[in-house]
């Protein structure tokens, strides 16, 4: 988020049971939105640039056929609601994604670090911070 960053840490066995690289994709805009959230953003509409086109489909529909991005969805969706938040997913292509380097653990400087965000119960058996 602009020159800030964060970062997290898939744990093994995390692949499996609709938990792909589009579920990845999914919990990278539900990150977003929950940082935003720990940030205090409410009463705005947000631009988010995933690099998956099927991951900005599956929330513009609102659904996917996995199962996994549509519990993503329902938790960012609930987020948004509460913060009275939209956002809008607008495709970037991988090669002009500024959070790649960080995604393939190019690091930045600690002192550009978002804040932790609480991550969902049924996620830590999958990703935790980074170390």
């Amino acid at each position: 988020m602009g020159d800030k960053w964060n970062t997290w840490t898939l744990r093994n066995g995390w692949k499996g049971e609709g938990r792909d690289i589009r579920w990845l994709k999914a919990i990278a805009v539900e990150f977003a939105v929950r940082t935003l959230l720990n940030l205090g953003w409410h009463d705005a509409a947000i631009l988010i640039h995933p690099d998956n086109q099927g991951v900005i489909g599956a929330f513009r529909h609102g659904r996917s056929c996995n199962f996994q991005v549509n519990l993503a969805i329902n938790r960012v969706e609930s987020i948004a609601m509460a913060m009275n938040v939209s956002h809008i997913l607008t495709y970037v292509e991988s090669e002009r994604n500024r959070a790649d380097k960080t995604s393939r653990s190019e690091v930045r400087p600690p002192t550009l670090c978002l804040p932790s965000i609480e991550l969902p119960k049924e996620l830590h058996a999958y990703i935790s911070d980074y170390v």
